[in-house]
């Protein structure tokens, strides 16, 4: 009798060896959004892995409509996988490209200071981590996102200048308030 063996770290099984029902549903849903939404369509045709589209296919449903992502950006001398809100990089790292060489960590790491310096978050996930659990990644991503929404929100100039028309209607109430009464003579 002959068993098969495979590789305990090999993120990504081969097409003859049952796949992790994750990545089944994941390419599951890449049919259906290709299908069903033409602006996903755009966006899956951009990226370049099937990490990329496992992830996206996951998080675009989840994320808010007026959310802007850009996959494949051009930031600087890089280019990042995805680029949302023109403040947060998504990075995906396929097994293959970044199997942990210290030159590729390096690099990684380079990368990563370059963007924060500029004030960009980086939120990086592993291979393994997008092909176990891509729901997870994309609920990370997607908990950042709207608490950026939320801190834009408390400091934006449309909110700050609501707070300001607010201040005066209610400094002129106290001033009419004050001011005494004409009365009839």
């Amino acid at each position: 009798m002959t068993r098969s063996i495979t590789r305990r770290d090999d993120p990504y099984p081969s097409s003859r060896e049952p796949q992790k029902m994750t990545a089944v549903l994941g390419y599951a849903l890449i049919d259906v959004m290709i299908k069903s939404d033409p602006e996903a369509q755009g966006l899956l045709g951009m990226v370049e892995s099937p990490l990329e589209r496992v992830w996206l296919s996951v998080w675009y449903p989840m994320r808010r409509r007026d959310v802007i992502v850009e996959p494949q950006k051009q930031v600087g001398p890089y280019r990042v996988d995805f680029l949302i809100e023109d403040q947060l990089v998504v990075e995906i790292d396929g097994y293959l490209y970044h199997r942990a060489s210290r030159d590729q960590l390096i690099r990684d790491y380079k990368r990563d200071r370059y963007f924060s310096a500029r004030g960009y978050t980086v939120m990086r996930f592993s291979g393994y981590e997008v092909w176990d659990d891509p729901w997870q990644c994309a609920h990370e991503v997607d908990t950042y996102v709207k608490d950026l929404e939320e801190a834009r929100a408390a400091l934006s100039p449309a909110s700050q200048a609501d707070t300001v028309r607010a201040l005066r209607s209610r400094q002129r109430e106290l001033e009419a308030e004050d001011k005494p009464h004409a009365t009839l003579e």
